[in-house]
């Protein structure tokens, strides 16, 4: 450059003179035309001849620098990638998170080619677990070094570590790192971290304390449970004498125990430490010496098992001698040739003898033969014979008067297991007894009662019913004495309620109310009781006395009034609420779906977010089912394939299944269409598999729901309305339960029949099922054996037409660029919707008023593409907007959203030309499809849609 400057300045000088000397020349010579002519000529001449050559020659120098320039040029390149190739290390350049450049080595370490990898995002490189963090530090583009998983071409992992830094090549800057493929050190190191790990768990988690000393006596290994044993941090074991945790007073034989270690004596005693608190610890010692390799003694090595609770129990049998010893009940230990071996002072005073006189005595000769003979002998035998026995009896003792008294006898059992001896305890009831009859006596006076009477015991062993309480439950005294009420349990009150009553009855109070009780046969039955405490002399509850009355029959016409107020209060209510509702759970989804797809929620909290929308998508088919209760009797028959209905109550009544209850579902995927109300379809489904249900609610079993085609000929089968058979589809629910009678199987789809008691149903669910299936066309029947389960077969006229395709599964969501108006009245709802098609890609202009988006829309008809408007919205309805942005703009793409479809007729918003019905709560994946289908689909609607939407694959169950 500075070489050119000075030519061209010397140019100018020379130039500036020749044609200063030229003009001057010219000046004098002015008069002479042919002088000035030559003279100019030759100016010009030499004008271009000296410019010329001063071209030729600064061209030729600059050329002759930029081909040494190249030259060196790509000699270093040539070097550098000769390194890059050379080098064990793979090298990439990356800008803005893309490969700009990489050398051979990172290229096969990662198994693609150099050109695969060029312009490849290098985050699709790393693992999920790494991305972040490395992103994280490419953002901040700084120099680090990390250690990350890499995915390699072909799916695997290997282990890398990266040192990256920022460099600039020319004005580009870019990041170079270097790679280095760590995987088999990363393993090896593994597997040695691995094999310390056992090793030292094995070490810590033996239940054996460990503890080893030098030869100096000075701890050198001691365990965690060794440790913990003693109280001691394994820091503040490690170090210290051996001598310091023995009492002073075992030192000595400590000594001579280590003496015998240093002559190679292995030895297992009993040693008791002292712990860091000064209490005392009794083990068991299993003791090594430590011989190095010319066998000279290096140290000990101790393995001991904590014995203290051992030498406790000890202890604690002494106390429980002492225990036994003073009880109030008798008790006594009779050995297997029935002579007495411990007898304590209760049973000492009963028999009045001392502890001297009746040891060694049998008890034939204490208590005399023909009592011993008839009534204990045998008993004592099954005790003997290893067997538990109880029993109450009247006993005539030598020391005291005729007594009733509870005996207990349990075998007594050497270490072996062996009985050697049977230990008695006897309980004196006497007065108990006494009480007994007493109450018997006052029983009798209420004998002729109508209603039940019954009388327990403090404890609520009943003892005393009167006839009516055998007539009303089907058990007979017999069964009824000495049982707790609760044989009476329904299942109907939970332990709150049982809780509430008998804190009532124990504080003195009386209690009244409403029972559900089961009878014998397992029937429920409904009684009104009164529950009072008797008190005994001392004022303390001695008895319960309870009278009830059964209003069963009072009730039966109270509840089905109930019944039908609340079906038709909630027929009322579904269609009112269904909005409200969806529109809550539209937010629930929205907003959690976009948690999941913003990746803003990872760990537990992203699983929480999957059981939200689980749960919403549950509620939402909840509402489905309480709008079914709004349609009063109106069916829309459309062309439908049963399986995703199927699958979709199936899935409803999952839910409410007994645990002991199994879900079978076996769906023919060739299943014909039929032409038929979904929400009838559905009634019918459940219907039938909530009397399934019902059947083996006790004992459980399994319900099994089919669907198939099938083809009958006339005399196999006939239909209303048709007179010979056909093609069908075949709808079969079963159950394993009780099966159905012959009487009552003629009579099961009898309106109000029923064999079930009060609050098991009211006998309309078959006879709806049977309404329903013959305003189809079609019919059903019933195969059932008594033990042998029930079949129901529902078969419903085949149609030749394909139903339309079913929802497309969930998959990658389709997006887009185009401009959508997006109107709701909830601007919760309306900030989720722009929030998630603008997450599609979407550019979107929200407004919470139909009038607002009329207006925006007047302004500017053509800068939208789509339209999506709620239905129910003041001033103006869904429907009524949609009619006037057509009308401005006809054709325009129009999506209509409600939460409850019973508000809108599918044809008459199809031939308005609303594109697409969705119903709320509407998840991405719906919104997604119905976009696409909106903006690249037909110009109407190409269905009426049904009051539920069934979603569902063509997977067999």
């Amino acid at each position: 450059m500075r070489s050119a400057a000075a030519a061209a300045l010397i140019y100018a000088a020379v130039s500036s003179a020749y044609i200063l000397l030229s003009d001057h020349l010219l000046g004098r010579h002015a008069a002479d035309i042919a002088v000035v002519t030559q003279v100019a000529m030759l100016k010009g001449w030499a004008f271009i001849l000296v410019t010329g050559w001063l071209i030729f020659f600064l061209l030729r120098r600059e050329i002759r620098k930029y081909a040494a320039a190249e030259k060196n040029l790509a000699e270093s390149e040539s070097r550098l990638q000769t390194f890059a190739a050379a080098t064990f290390e793979g090298i990439v350049f990356s800008e803005a998170g893309r490969v700009v450049d990489c050398n051979d080595q990172f290229a096969r370490m990662l198994g693609y080619s150099r050109d695969e990898l060029l312009g490849s995002p290098l985050s699709d490189l790393i693992a999920d677990d790494a991305r972040a963090h490395v992103s994280e530090n490419f953002a901040l583009n700084r120099e680090d070094v990390l250690a990350h998983e890499m995915i390699r071409k072909d799916g695997s992992r290997i282990s890398v570590e990266a040192h990256g830094r920022p460099v600039e090549l020319g004005n580009l800057r870019t990041r170079c790192t270097a790679v280095r493929d760590v995987t088999g050190r990363r393993r090896m190191e593994a597997a040695l971290i691995e094999s310390e790990a056992k090793y030292r768990r094995m070490f810590e988690t033996t239940s054996e304390a460990i503890m080893a000393v030098d030869d100096q006596k000075r701890v050198t290994l001691v365990n965690r449970r060794m440790a913990d044993m003693l109280g001691y941090a394994i820091e503040e074991m490690v170090g210290r004498p051996g001598d310091s945790f023995f009492f002073e007073e075992d030192l000595p034989d400590h000594a001579a125990k280590l003496a015998a270690r240093r002559r190679g004596v292995n030895e297992v005693y009993e040693r008791r430490f002292r712990r860091k608190d000064g209490q005392a610890v009794w083990a068991l010692v299993s003791a090594t010496p430590i011989l190095d390799a010319e066998g000279r003694f290096r140290g000990a090595f101790g393995m001991s098992t904590d014995i203290t609770a051992r030498k406790q129990a000890e202890e604690d049998l002494s106390v429980f001698r002492q225990m036994v010893a003073s009880a109030q009940d008798a008790m006594c230990l009779v050995g297997r040739d029935y002579a007495y071996r411990i007898a304590n002072q209760a049973y000492l005073q009963e028999v009045g003898l001392k502890p001297d006189t009746i040891m060694g005595k049998t008890v034939a000769d204490v208590l005399g033969k023909p009592l011993f003979e008839n009534v204990i002998q045998a008993r004592l035998d099954r005790c003997l014979a290893g067997e538990a026995v109880s029993y109450s009896d009247w006993f005539d003792y030598p020391a005291q008067s005729r007594r009733y008294m509870q005996i207990t006898l349990s075998p007594c059992r050497n270490r072996a297991s062996e009985v050697v001896g049977a230990m008695v305890v006897a309980r004196d009831l006497t007065e108990l007894q006494t009480a007994q009859k007493e109450l018997k006596r006052l029983a009798a006076a209420i004998e002729q009662a109508a209603e039940t009477v019954v009388v327990t015991d403090a404890a609520g062993a009943i003892q005393y019913v009167n006839p009516a309480f055998e007539q009303e439950t089907g058990y007979r005294r017999e069964e009824a004495i000495g049982k707790n009420p609760s044989i009476l349990k329904s299942g109907k009150h939970d332990d709150a309620f049982y809780r509430d009553m008998w804190n009532t009855l124990v504080s003195g109070g009386t209690w009244q109310g409403h029972l559900v009780n089961k009878r014998k046969d397992g029937r429920l039955y409904t009684e009104k009781a009164k529950i009072s405490p008797v008190r005994d002399a001392s004022g303390a509850i001695s008895n319960y006395v309870a009278v009830k009355h059964d209003i069963t029959k009072e009730l039966e016409l109270e509840q089905n009034y109930r019944e039908a107020q609340k079906m038709q209060a909630v027929g009322t209510l579904a269609a009112g609420i269904a909005h409200d509702f969806n529109n809550v759970l539209g937010l629930i989804v929205g907003n959690a779906e976009m948690l999941q797809l913003k990746g803003a929620v990872t760990g537990p909290a992203a699983e929480s977010v999957k059981q939200i929308l689980s749960a919403s998508m549950r509620a939402k088919n909840t509402v489905k089912q309480i709008l079914m209760l709004s349609r009063r009797g109106r069916m829309e028959r459309i062309p439908i394939s049963l399986r995703p209905l199927i699958k979709e109550t199936a899935e409803f009544l999952r839910s409410s299944l007994s645990s002991n209850i199994q879900l079978v579902v076996d769906l023919d995927a060739d299943a014909g269409t039929v032409s038929a109300d979904p929400g009838q379809m559905q009634q019918v489904l459940i219907n039938l598999c909530t009397n399934a249900a019902q059947a083996m609610e006790d004992d459980g079993g399994t319900l099994t729901i089919r669907l198939t085609n099938t083809a009958l000929s006339q005399e196999a089968i006939q239909f209303p309305g048709h007179s010979a058979g056909g093609d069908f589809v075949e709808i079969i629910v079963s159950d394993t339960g009780a099966g159905i009678e012959p009487t009552v199987r003629e009579r099961i789809f009898e309106p109000f029949f029923t064999t079930r008691e009060i609050g098991k149903g009211q006998g309309l669910g078959l006879s709806v099922v049977h309404g329903i299936v013959a305003s189809h066309g079609g019919s059903i029947k019933v195969d059932s054996k008594a033990g042998k389960g029930a079949t129901f077969h529902v078969f419903l006229p085949r149609i030749p037409s394909e139903p339309k395709p079913e929802s497309t599964p969930l998959g990658l969501l389709p997006k887009g660029r185009e401009r959508i108006l997006f109107i709701d009245d909830e601007k919760a709802l309306a900030r989720v919707g722009e929030m998630t098609l603008r997450h599609l890609g979407y550019q979107v202009n929200t407004q919470n008023s139909p009038v607002a988006a009329l207006d925006v829309f007047r302004s500017s008809p053509g800068e939208f593409d789509l339209v999506i408007t709620d239905l129910t919205m003041p001033q103006m309805s869904g429907v009524k907007l949609a009619a006037e942005l057509l009308r401005i703009r006809p054709g325009l793409p129009v999506i209509l959203c409600t939460g409850n479809t019973e508000k809108i007729n599918p044809h008459e918003a199809g031939l308005l030309g609303i594109r697409e019905i969705l119903t709320k709560p509407v998840t991405i994946q719906d919104l997604a499809n119905s976009v696409r289908n909106a903006l690249d689909g037909s110009d109407t609607i190409e269905r009426a849609l049904p009051p539920f939407s069934f979603e569902g694959d063509e997977k067999r169950n």
